[in-house]
């Protein structure tokens, strides 16, 4: 991954895609550990994945999978929805399926994610939308 995305933050450890009914899924994984710099504060006594960081794990494999265009990456334009169910603790792994939809008119890509932990429980439920920035070419 690109640690440029969220530097010292990388959240997605491993990534890939599929095509299924057309269209591109993307599959993503981040094991949870402690030792992370940013869990010490999150939150003392009780641990736990900051769920920004949930969004921006999906954000990170969503772009990745997406590719480079231009010269420039596609990023978040909007949240649409975003419900968390669950909490992420160290030694747990985030498992993310997003399906995207096909690009909009204006260039907008839908992704609608599911966050599992590795046991199939439901930690979160994010509809985002990406777009390359203004004048990359399709």
């Amino acid at each position: 991954m690109n640690p440029s995305f969220a530097a010292p933050l990388c959240a997605v450890d491993d990534m890939r895609h599929t095509v299924q009914d057309g269209k591109l899924i993307v599959h993503a994984r981040k094991k949870i550990t402690e030792a992370d710099p940013y869990m010490v504060a999150h939150f003392p006594g009780r641990t736990i994945y900051p769920g920004v960081f949930i969004l921006e794990t999906v954000r990170q494999a969503v772009v990745a999978a997406l590719g480079e265009r231009g010269g420039a990456l596609a990023d978040v334009t909007a949240v649409r929805s975003l419900r968390f169910t669950g909490a992420m603790h160290p030694g747990e792994e985030l498992v993310v399926t997003a399906a995207l939809g096909n690009s909009e008119p204006d260039g907008t890509v839908s992704a609608d994610a599911d966050c599992r932990r590795a046991d199939g429980s439901a930690v979160a439920r994010l509809v985002l939308e990406f777009r390359y920035p203004a004048g990359v070419d399709e």
